[in-house]
């Protein structure tokens, strides 16, 4: 069973596990439903963000409490080192907002980011507070690209090229991370794509 007909089957639970799981893809098809009317806007929106900002809950509370023995590997799974993680760390409560919403935004350097804020023992309270509304602009954003795909498809009506095209936008949006992350390094805190540092 592919990820429409699990939502289409279970609706809110299959959005809330998707999203935390998988938020981008989850996010693309929830305004596709919405828009066609196989979901409420209102709900779809609700349940994705509530399942990636959890999502981001578990990891802060991974690096705030994760054991010296565990956490390596869990880093190691997502393809960063130990050393960059702990780097952002150190200039983490520098720039704690700007890095939580470069993270959430730009989804790529996230995971690292959310870590950190946990090892940096980071205010859970503020953390949460900007990570959801980070996570707001997010949602709103990929599934606003979703309901615009819905609109094409009440147009063209065929659900096959429809979900071609909202299948694109997502590998296309992978492929794009996957590109940034081989040619992005963290290194002493600071951010650095093809020789350039951002912050």
């Amino acid at each position: 069973m592919d990820l429409y007909s699990l939502i289409i089957s279970f609706k809110y639970i299959a959005i809330f596990i998707g999203s935390f799981i998988e938020g981008i893809t989850v996010g693309l098809m929830v305004g596709f439903l919405a828009k066609t009317h196989y979901i409420n806007l209102f709900w779809g929106y609700s349940f994705h963000v509530l399942g990636d900002w959890g999502a981001d809950i578990v990891y802060y509370w991974l690096g705030f409490f994760g054991s010296k023995k565990l956490l390596p590997k869990i880093i190691r799974a997502f393809k960063y080192s130990v050393d960059e993680v702990e780097s952002l760390e150190a200039s983490f409560k520098k720039h704690s907002i700007k890095l939580i919403l470069l993270g959430k935004v730009t989804h790529v350097i996230g995971f690292p980011i959310i870590i950190a804020a946990g090892l940096s023992k980071f205010s859970w309270y503020r953390f949460m507070a900007l990570d959801f509304v980070a996570e707001l602009i997010k949602a709103a954003i990929l599934i606003s690209i979703g309901y615009y795909f819905g609109g094409m498809w009440e147009e063209v009506n065929s659900i096959l090229l429809i979900l071609s095209g909202l299948g694109l936008v997502a590998l296309v949006g992978q492929m794009t991370f996957i590109f940034i992350r081989r040619h992005m390094q963290i290194k002493d805190g600071d951010i650095i794509i093809s020789g350039k540092k951002g912050k």
